[in-house]
């Protein structure tokens, strides 16, 4: 079991960072922003590696790439209502104070 539980949470980086941020990174060289964008909103479930996408997709905006960033921002938004519409706001709130950013 503590080795179930010590591998477990780096699992979960693999799954929710850098598989989004890989199959994110290849839409955006293939020019899909938008899609890009949606892609790493995935990011979000795991918000200690958010920074990255909002880093990539602000730099993005910079060059005057903006598909990417509207689609990081409506991708966090159907996560958050599709996690209020499934739960509570104290439910959520109380994730958000678990992850101690």
């Amino acid at each position: 079991m503590p080795i179930f539980t010590t591998l477990w949470p780096g699992q979960i980086d693999i799954v929710l960072g850098l598989l989004p941020f890989t199959l994110g990174a290849l839409l955006f060289r293939k020019g899909k922003d938008a899609a890009a964008g949606l892609v790493w909103s995935l990011m979000a479930l795991k918000p200690q590696l958010l920074p990255i996408a909002i880093l990539l997709t602000l730099s993005a905006a910079f060059k005057g790439r903006f598909k990417p960033l509207l689609g990081l921002l409506g991708g966090i938004a159907a996560l958050v209502l599709l996690c209020l519409l499934l739960s509570s706001p104290t439910i959520m709130l109380n994730w958000l104070a678990s992850l101690k950013l």
